[in-house]
């Protein structure tokens, strides 16, 4: 039968598509902006100017990120239950007020107390951002769609870095104050975009039971992409009616959990889960480690702002590149490539950074290998978000994503904590050299990359599958994929 995601796939990519993109990148560029602006003040200047310890100053990281924990989960399972619109909003509102209460004061007590709303407000429309321009962009789009995503949230993190450059780019006379007033200048008029222009996912309304407002959405769509030929009728998903606004959150969740850990999908999930985790432990625990060892004078003279800056610009391009590559590689290929880089960029960064004398050649290692941990989780979560959104039934992707993102955050919460336990910091990037091999195996081993969309039709559940596939779920085989691009180019022929 004939699904939204069928009717999106001959609405093709235009004008509608291209609306909601921006509107959810410019999103990400809004909270990583504000993100890049606050986090030399609140992580390395408020602490050193106030004398905290080791452990208030590793507290204050890991309680914004177990905030952002709980908003993701929140987000997530709201987003299936009420749609991605509202949540977005939600956060955005909501980041904006949290934001403005951090300028009382800088008292360590005050700012602890706020980094669980701080992370909550950031982290409440995640997933909902995620799972947005996946389900309305065509299949051979999604994946480099997804990769433009990082590029949004390095852009904004860039210009937050030149912000705080102009002030202090050695980070030890900021106005930290000025510096988080200029950082929410971007959400102001982002909520008056979004709430005119921003449209709820016509792929969620149908999963919710609304089906009249799926079809309206569709026909605006159609309309915008020029293409008024197209028949936007659908059959309902048969979970379609149980899974509807009114249904209870309680059994939305439990049915998600079911499909999440069903014999089918539980080798994908936990492959996932623990993906997304690693990749949070790396990426937190670099950004908390960075400023520290920038800012250590025997470790490196280069301004920390100036180091921070420049592997923002690194980042940007490199993403620019994985999402070229996610039109042409398959994401079964791009995962692996990613962790390799990261895996010996972090090596070559432990090895070169405990040099006490660098050769010139040992000091572009050094300086070029700062920016293999971003390579490394660009590439690894363009190919986790976009698996999270699609091998998953749409009804329950918006909860997919978010439980996802929700436990690897937890990444995040325990990343300073990790990097505090080691007396020696380049012993810290070999552990996380160990952790990429370790999601590297485990990927590779039970991680299955076919879209939903593509094998529904032949396996809606374990109950009517073949015999060989319910051995190979229990066995924790992989089916072998076809990447969605070849997928979408025979269709096309």
């Amino acid at each position: 039968p004939r699904q939204v995601s069928d009717v999106i796939e001959d609405l093709g990519f235009g004008r509608a598509q291209f609306q909601s993109i921006v509107l959810t990148y410019f999103y990400t560029f809004a909270m990583a902006f504000v993100s890049g602006l606050s986090g030399p003040p609140m992580g390395i200047y408020i602490p050193n100017a106030g004398g905290w310890k080791e452990s208030d100053r590793a507290s204050l990281a890991s309680l914004t990120s177990m905030g952002g924990l709980l908003g993701i989960y929140v987000g997530g399972g709201l987003g299936d239950l009420v749609g991605r619109r509202p949540l977005m909003l939600a956060g955005l509102v909501l980041s904006l007020l949290v934001a403005a209460l951090t300028l009382v004061t800088s008292r360590e007590w005050y700012l602890l107390l706020l980094c669980l709303p701080v992370g909550a407000a950031f982290g409440l429309g995640a997933a909902p951002s995620v799972a947005l321009p996946s389900e309305l962009s065509p299949t051979r789009y999604r994946a480099a769609v997804m990769g433009g995503r990082p590029m949004a949230y390095n852009l904004g993190t860039v210009l937050g870095h030149i912000c705080v450059n102009l002030d202090d780019a050695y980070y030890r006379n900021l106005h930290w104050r000025a510096d988080i007033i200029v950082g929410l200048v971007p959400q102001l008029p982002l909520v008056l975009t979004a709430l005119l222009f921003l449209r709820e996912s016509p792929v969620v309304l149908a999963a919710m039971g609304r089906h009249e407002r799926a079809r309206e959405a569709l026909r605006e769509m159609r309309e915008l992409n020029g293409r008024p030929h197209v028949d936007i009728d659908y059959a309902p998903e048969p979970h379609a009616g149980t899974v509807t606004a009114a249904a209870p959150a309680r059994s939305i969740i439990l049915g998600s959990l079911k499909v999440l850990f069903g014999r089918e999908m539980i080798g994908s999930t936990v492959s996932l889960v623990w993906a997304s985790f690693a990749l949070n432990v790396v990426f937190a625990g670099h950004s908390y480690a960075f400023p520290q060892i920038a800012t250590n004078d025997g470790i490196s003279t280069m301004a920390a702002g100036t180091q921070s800056m420049i592997n923002g610009l690194a980042g940007i391009f490199l993403h620019g590149i994985a999402a070229a590559a996610c039109l042409t590689v398959s994401l079964r290929i791009l995962f692996p490539i990613g962790l390799a880089i990261g895996m010996t960029g972090m090596a070559s960064f432990a090895w070169s950074g405990q040099l006490q004398q660098r050769t010139l050649l040992e000091q572009a290692i050094f300086h070029m290998s700062q920016v293999s941990p971003g390579i490394c989780c660009t590439f690894a979560f363009i190919t986790c978000s976009q698996l999270a959104a699609d091998i998953y039934p749409p009804r329950v992707a918006s909860t997919t994503v978010g439980i996802i993102l929700g436990c690897g955050n937890a990444g995040s919460v325990v990343a300073p904590y990790i990097f505090a336990a080691f007396d020696h910091w380049p012993n810290f990037y070999i552990f996380l050299t160990g952790l990429c091999a370790a999601t590297l195996a485990l990927t590779q081993a039970f991680l299955r990359f076919t879209p939903w969309r593509e094998r529904a039709p032949e396996a809606p559940s374990q109950e009517h599958a073949p015999e060989e596939t319910r051995e190979g779920a229990l066995s924790g085989q992989i089916r072998s994929s076809t990447p969605a691009v070849e997928a979408s180019a025979k269709e096309t022929d």
